[in-house]
């Protein structure tokens, strides 16, 4: 039985997304463990129910080393944005495998690099182990197996899901939406919004006299199976872009903050989603046209290419390389 100190936190701040890759690679990996979780937050236990937790702050690198003393584990996995090199220093204390999964490029002490972006300005590392290795771009893209296994019909008709991320931006566009979609109904909406949306009997308020659906906490195979039944998909950026792109639905994104806006312009630079960029998403007469676009061939042509990008088997080779570190 292995031992695995998971690096990762999930609170408001910082979002789930950490939580939901790493619980998903956990799930996936050849071989049984005990797994111990230190960060900030609890919002991981979702994800990683068996888990125990040592309550470790963000910016206190000794606590990081104890819990690392502490649990003398046979693997630590990161799942952290930018470790700064103290935390690298202290994840090093027993001298065990370090696998990594990360976002941007820059400092990565580890064995083994995961970056699932296409980005491929983010994909360069220094000060890695000797023998270190990095798997990088869409082949490592680390998406839930419902992705996969739910490809777009294509039978959706005028069916249209929003995927709303989080935060306040996100609210804003979905009240947005509720408030300023046609009468008209070139297109049935339904609303997917997650289990902190802040406001939801203000939403449910507004979609109820508007008769727009909207959905809460949906799990990934709910979400995925609802993206592959659509005709098309309103989506920002993040996970969410590479999910639909798995699956393979139509879709026009709204990067509501810089950090999403390059991974957007690389799809669309692919010719593979409409993008209304950062400023786009309450452009409504922009939206109604991409949705025009996608539902005859062009949507069928961005399917495809869309589908050629992702394959959503990142998952099982990442499993692979972590069990190739850990000696099996």
């Amino acid at each position: 039985m292995k031992r695995i100190l998971a690096h990762l936190s999930a609170h408001k701040t910082i979002g789930l997304g950490h939580a939901v890759r790493t619980g998903a690679l956990l799930k996936s990996l050849p071989f049984s463990f005990e797994m111990t979780v230190a960060g900030q937050g609890d919002l991981w236990r979702g994800f990683m129910p068996e888990g125990r937790h040592i309550p470790v702050a963000d910016d206190h690198p000794q606590a990081l080393a104890a819990a690392v003393e502490a649990t003398a584990p046979n693997l630590i996995l990161v799942d952290f944005p930018t470790p700064c090199a103290r935390r690298w220093q202290a994840l090093a204390g027993n001298g065990c495998p370090i696998a990594a999964i990360l976002d941007e490029s820059g400092l990565a002490a580890a064995d083994l690099v995961m970056n699932g972006t296409v980005l491929e300005s983010l994909h360069h590392y220094h000060g890695l182990r000797p023998g270190g290795r990095v798997l990088a771009g869409a082949p490592y893209a680390l998406l839930r197996p419902p992705f996969a296994q739910h490809p777009w019909t294509g039978l959706g008709g005028s069916a249209v899901t929003a995927v709303i991320g989080s935060g306040q931006d996100a609210a804003d566009w979905a009240f947005f939406l509720s408030n300023h979609w046609p009468d008209h109904r070139l297109a049935d909406l339904t609303l997917v919004v997650g289990s902190a949306f802040p406001d939801m009997p203000g939403l449910r308020a507004v979609t109820e006299r508007r008769g727009i659906a909207v959905r809460q906490n949906l799990s990934a195979e709910q979400l995925a199976l609802r993206l592959s039944q659509s005709g098309a998909a309103l989506i920002t950026g993040g996970m969410i872009l590479y999910e639909a792109a798995c699956i393979g639905v139509p879709s026009i994104v709204f990067p509501q903050i810089p950090n999403c806006v390059p991974e957007a312009d690389w799809f669309t630079e692919a010719r593979a989603v409409i993008n209304l960029g950062l400023s786009g998403g309450q452009d409504m007469p922009a939206i109604l046209q991409g949705l025009a676009r996608l539902q005859g061939d062009e949507g069928q042509v961005m399917s495809q290419r869309l589908r050629s990008i992702i394959d959503g088997q990142g998952l099982r080779r990442a499993a692979e390389a972590i069990g190739s570190l850990v000696g099996l």
